[in-house]
C-alpha cells in the first residue's frame, strides 16, 4: 500500500544489545543502592539515604524519554557515551540501527568503568558503615577517611 511504512521488530543484535545494557545498568545502580543500604541501621532511615540515588536514576530515564523524540540531535550523541545515560540511550539507538558496534563497545567500556567505580564506592562505604554503632552515617561521613 502506498504511504504506509513497515516497522519490524529489532534484530538479534539489537536484542543482545538491550539485554547487555540492561545488565550493565542494573549492576551500576545495584551497587549504588547496596552502598545506601549499608548506611542505615533502621528501615525508617532508608528513604533519606536513597533519595540521591533515586534522583540519579531519574535523570537517564528522563533523558531517554526526551531523546526518543529525535535521536539525531547533538546532545544525544554526547550523552550516549556518558554513564548512566548510555544504558538507556544505546539500546534505543541500536534498535533503530543508528549506532555501530565500536560505538557500543566504547560506551560499554565507560559504563563498565563506572560500574567498577560504583563497586569500589560500595565496598568503601560498606567497610566504614557496617560496623558503626549509633546514629546513621551520612554519605560524607562514610566516605571520609
Amino acid at each position: 500500500m502506498k504511504g504506509t511504512s513497515s516497522v519490524g521488530f529489532p534484530g538479534i543484535a539489537a536484542t543482545i544489545s538491550a539485554v547487555s545494557w540492561f545488565l550493565l545498568g542494573f549492576f551500576f545502580f545495584a551497587f549504588l543502592y547496596a552502598a545506601a543500604g549499608s548506611l542505615v541501621s533502621r528501615p525508617e532511615e532508608l528513604q533519606s539515604v536513597v533519595t540521591p540515588i533515586m534522583l540519579i536514576t531519574m535523570l537517564p530515564a528522563g533523558g531517554a524519554f526526551v531523546a526518543a523524540q529525535d535521536l539525531s540531535v547533538t546532545w544525544v550523541g554526547v550523552l550516549r557515551y556518558i554513564p548512566p545515560f548510555s544504558c538507556l540511550l544505546m539500546p534505543m539507538l541500536a534498535a533503530v540501527h543508528e549506532v555501530g558496534l565500536w560505538q557500543q563497545a566504547a560506551a560499554a567500556a565507560l559504563m563498565t568503568a563506572a560500574t567498577g567505580a560504583a563497586a569500589w564506592l560500595t565496598a568503601r562505604v560498606y567497610q566504614r558503615s557496617i560496623l558503626h554503632l549509633g546514629a546513621a552515617l551520612s554519605w560524607r561521613q562514610a566516605l571520609a577517611s
